[in-house]
């Protein structure tokens, strides 16, 4: 396909409608037995107008919302949920659990878009996230803390070419200067020291 077939086919493919969620949805583990006050939780009503109205129930929407009615500019909106089926039955409600921070693959990106300034305090924003998390999970009693499985472990980024590994390389260099004291350590691998079909590795160590 040409450059500007496949542009046509990705702008024929943004315009059409989403249309609605599967009618037979996989249902998370963790959601069985749904939760019987929060699972169905839902107005009488739909309200006829609203001063904000938040699409989905998933972690983004329950955040915004948790967000809005807390703040006291907000006292008075009118703030609507529409979820189409259960609450955090989406891709929230499928998410394997994988925790990570990005900022090794984003750092540099971030530099040049906002600055170094608020690149630093986005790095360590997302790591105060995890750090967060994991103290949530230590204040659960040992029954819940074994079902959360929240564990500690390396991931692996592999590379199939060597300007990109490159890029990676200096976009690691340039996190590590400037966020001397974060929480993730990386180890560089290549293809010499490495094993299997990858070129080069990345170990990040220290993510969840």
């Amino acid at each position: 396909m040409t450059n500007l077939g496949f542009l046509q086919d990705v702008k024929a493919h943004i315009r059409l409608p989403p249309g609605l969620p599967s009618s037979n949805p996989t249902v998370a583990a963790w959601q069985e037995p749904a939760h019987p006050t929060i699972s169905n939780a839902q107005s009488s009503t739909l309200p006829e107008d609203a001063d904000i109205v938040i699409i989905g129930s998933g972690i983004t929407g329950c955040s915004v919302a948790h967000s809005i009615l807390h703040h006291p500019s907000a006292a008075k909106l009118r703030v609507t949920m529409l979820e189409a089926r259960t609450a955090v039955s989406g891709a929230t409600g499928r998410n394997g659990g994988h925790l990570v921070s990005d900022s090794d693959s984003l750092f540099s990106s971030l530099v040049s878009s906002i600055g170094l300034e608020r690149a630093v305090e986005t790095v360590r924003f997302s790591e105060a996230n995890i750090r967060r998390i994991k103290d949530l999970v230590g204040e659960l009693n040992p029954a819940d803390q074994a079902a959360v499985e929240f564990r500690s472990v390396n991931t692996v980024t592999g590379f199939g070419d060597r300007e990109s590994f490159r890029d990676a390389i200096r976009t690691i260099d340039q996190l590590v200067k400037a966020v001397p004291d974060g929480d993730l350590t990386y180890k560089v691998t290549t293809k010499e020291k490495g094993i299997g079909h990858l070129s080069e590795r990345i170990i990040t160590a220290g993510s969840l």
